[in-house]
């Protein structure tokens, strides 16, 4: 008290031993790391209050107990290196001579294309995606996740998935470390291509398909591939609006319409095309003939689905 009086209770107080980080994985990183504290008294009875590495605060806290931490690195400085440092909510410290190193922040240089549907196949270009990781894990076009195809420290080439909405969103790559390297309103997803119309929607061998409907280069130059119930259709011509085909041999039976386009865009009209039974001949009068001569050639279904 301010006269003086002093105040003590016998055995009040303990000091607890000292908590210490004996180790912490990967040693390097940037932002985005996923960094992970082993020791002794991390949280001194209490939870995690902030995390620095190299003097840079963490991002967040995944998880925490008394003898693991594992926290998210915030954004440094390029080529910093410096120690760890862990302050619990009661305000006790947790130091260590154990040091951190940000490496130079991962960069997207470019996205080609940068826009596209279900199936666009997708290059991303930039510097040290791995972001001192092995591999990349994740990548996220507008935020849904895309199919890996390969991948580099300078390229990574992805397929993109069918999205709910259309619109401009961030290409996100993530290592397998959790180094994040982001293009800001990188990539657009456009409207979905559709076939409205298929005529005619069935026939067999030889039969010219017509297929109309938008977009249906999903952002592309050319068709490069269009199947008629799964088997693969010859293509004669195309726009975006329609796409003219002529069927192959295949079984009788109900199947998809699908077209492909050069930068992989896929465009499905479910169950618009059957094949029909095959046309036969059974027979032919006469066998021999010369200029002039009627023959008469007998079968079944010899107009093959057409209308003469």
């Amino acid at each position: 008290a301010d006269s003086g009086p002093l105040a003590t209770r016998i055995a009040g107080w303990t000091y607890a031993p000292a908590g210490s980080i004996a180790s912490l994985s990967p040693t390097s990183g940037q932002y985005g790391t996923r960094v992970t504290l082993v020791g002794q008294g991390l949280l001194l009875g209490a939870s995690v209050a902030n995390v620095t590495l190299a003097g840079a605060g963490a991002l967040s806290i995944a998880s925490s107990n008394d003898t693991m931490v594992v926290i998210i690195a915030g954004v440094g400085v390029d080529n910093s290196i410096g120690n760890i440092s862990l302050v619990s909510v009661s305000g006790a410290l947790v130091g260590s001579p154990l040091q951190f190193t940000y490496l130079a922040a991962s960069t997207i240089t470019s996205v080609q294309p940068a826009r596209g549907v279900q199936g666009t196949r997708v290059t991303i270009s930039g510097q040290r995606l791995f972001g001192g990781g092995s591999s990349i894990a994740t990548v996220l076009l507008a935020s849904v996740p895309a199919v890996i195809l390969n991948g580099s420290d300078s390229t990574v080439i992805v397929q993109a998935q069918p999205s709910v909405t259309n619109g401009t969103g961030h290409v996100q790559v993530i290592s397998n470390t959790g180094a994040l390297t982001v293009a800001v309103g990188g990539w657009t997803y456009d409207v979905l291509g559709m076939i409205t119309f298929v005529s005619p929607n069935s026939g067999q061998l030889g039969t010219f398909v017509t297929i109309r409907g938008s977009s249906l280069l999903g952002g592309g130059a050319s068709i490069v591939n269009a199947t008629l119930g799964g088997v693969p259709a010859t293509i004669s011509s195309f726009t975006d609006s329609t796409v003219v085909v002529r069927a192959q041999d295949g079984a009788p039976g109900t199947g998809d319409v699908k077209l492909v386009s050069n930068t992989g865009a896929i465009v499905v009209a479910g169950g618009a095309w059957t094949y029909t039974t095959k046309s036969a001949i059974s027979s032919r009068f006469p066998t021999q003939a010369q200029f002039g001569t009627r023959v008469t050639i007998a079968g079944s279904l010899l107009r093959g689905s057409g209308a003469n």
